[in-house]
């Protein structure tokens, strides 16, 4: 018996609607293959067998079917664009997260019920997830597409010639297809190994991984809500006092980059140490101190460990990430780095996928994809001192090497500045340097601070030059560090 159905072909995907009683979408397919006049079918439930649909059931008594061979295109622009909306999960449900990797697609959701996998999807458990792969489903089934999701909307966008950004993962296109890329190799067997001659994530081969870590004495480590490993060492990572005492006396807030952990603060005597060098520096808190990092400053044994200290963290705080079970990962799912925003160009975050990839979005006007990274609405950045004085991003100021987001932080929000000679301020915001005639210089490398008026020969503070600077169409002298810098 056919029940009657009705289809709604929205601009975006064709949704057959069909009552709750048991109704199956019928096709006027016989066999399965797309209507002759298209190699991409849009004619709706047309485009599949009745098989083939993924149907869910809605709250207003109906079913909701799609059809992973249906898209709405635009053959108007170039490159050819086609999405899907909803696009074509593994279940039609929601709750997953998905990625376009090249040659494969992934969507991943928590819990452990496993969907039959229709078309070419192919689901299992892994840990409290369930995981689901296939090749890409393109529009036309052919290659030279690049596809992303963003939520339930997929969009695929048809260029030979189009490049990702700054080699940004394999979200997008296999080696052999980015610009620059080499095919990729194969083993004796004639087995494609990809381009570094590695073995693909089919090896049967199992790792059996580094021995359990044991942290060394004076360290207390535990598991953080992502699986990663946070360690840390009360008293250690700060500038010990003048007299040779434990760290911390005073208030310090430390950095780790670059081999070297920069600790900023007040003391009531001068910090001073073995190992340690530190300077006079009132413009950042009252003392500047570096020391190099030791093999005693992080936990040791095997893996990479981002560390940060501080006095309101007592000391360390060294964080290691699990090894990843995903193929191709690069970040721990759940995770936040800081990062170049879309908007200003100001600090923002982007989050790390449940594929374990930093998450990306692709760029229609440049054709590339990015990161995902958006600023915080209430202008928060990465608390370190540095962060104040560069109202644009830069990587140098994040708390960590990486500039991953250290557990348990999201940030600051600058404190208000004083206003005087080389504090920080926002070239955005008027008054916010406080001195007659005093403007807020943006350097050529982004450095933000407080100039003084030297106009007709007034002095400049003890070290300062008189320079010209332009703000807007006018030009004012303003008094300078040397090095054009108040921070570095």
């Amino acid at each position: 018996m056919t029940h009657p159905c009705l289809v709604f072909l929205s601009p975006a995907l064709a949704l057959v609607l069909v009552p709750l009683s048991g109704c199956i979408a019928e096709s006027s397919m016989e066999d399965g293959v797309r209507p002759a006049e298209t190699s991409i079918c849009n004619s709706g439930s047309n485009c599949c067998k009745k098989e083939e649909l993924v149907c869910r059931g809605d709250p207003d008594g109906q079913t909701i079917c799609t059809c992973h061979r249906h898209w709405s295109c635009d053959d108007y622009i170039k490159p050819e664009k086609c999405e899907q909306n909803p696009a074509d999960v593994p279940d039609g449900k929601g709750g997953w997260s998905c990625q376009a990797a090249g040659p494969l697609e992934r969507c991943v959701r928590q819990g452990t019920d496993v969907p039959e996998g229709k078309n070419g999807w192919t689901c299992q458990v892994q840990d409290d997830f369930v995981m689901c792969s296939r090749p890409t489903n393109t529009p036309d089934g052919g290659e030279g597409w690049f596809c992303a999701y963003s939520g339930e909307l997929k969009q695929c966008v048809k260029n030979p010639d189009v490049k990702l950004d700054g080699g940004a993962t394999q979200d997008s296109a296999s080696p052999s297809k980015q610009e620059g890329g080499v095919p990729g190799k194969k083993d004796a067997g004639g087995k494609d190994v990809g381009a570094t001659g590695k073995k693909d994530s089919g090896s049967t081969e199992k790792d059996s991984g580094p021995p359990p870590f044991v942290p060394p004495p004076g360290w207390t480590c535990q598991k953080g809500p992502h699986g990663e490993t946070i360690c840390k060492k009360s008293g250690a990572g700060l500038p010990p006092n003048g007299s040779g005492g434990p760290g911390g006396k005073g208030s310090f807030q430390c950095y780790w980059n670059n081999g070297m952990i920069t600790c900023e603060g007040s003391s009531n005597t001068p910090p001073a140490g073995t190992g340690w060098g530190c300077v006079p520096n009132p413009d950042v808190g009252g003392w500047r101190c570096k020391h190099p990092v030791g093999s005693g400053d992080t936990p040791g044994g095997s893996g990479k460990w981002s560390c940060t200290s501080s006095t309101a963290e007592g000391g360390i705080t060294c964080v290691q990430q699990p090894p990843s079970t995903t193929p191709g990962a690069e970040c721990t799912p759940g995770t936040k780095k800081w990062c170049d925003g879309m908007s200003y160009c100001g600090w923002g975050q982007v989050t790390c996928g449940a594929s374990g990839q930093w998450q990306r979005k692709f760029n229609w006007t440049t054709l590339k994809f990015e990161e995902d990274c958006w600023e915080l609405k209430d202008g928060r950045r990465a608390n370190t001192v540095c962060a104040c004085y560069f109202t644009f991003f830069n990587k140098e100021c994040c708390e960590t090497p990486d500039c991953v987001v250290p557990p348990g932080s999201n940030g600051q929000i600058c404190p208000a500045s004083p206003g005087w000679y080389c504090d920080y301020c926002n070239p955005l915001q008027a008054g916010s340097c406080k001195e007659p005639g005093a403007h807020c210089i943006t350097t050529t490398k982004n450095e933000t601070f407080c100039g003084a008026d030297c106009a007709g020969g007034k002095p400049c503070p003890s070290g300062g030059q008189c320079r010209q600077v332009k703000k807007g169409s006018q030009y004012f002298w303003q008094c300078m560090p040397p090095d054009e810098s108040c921070y570095f």
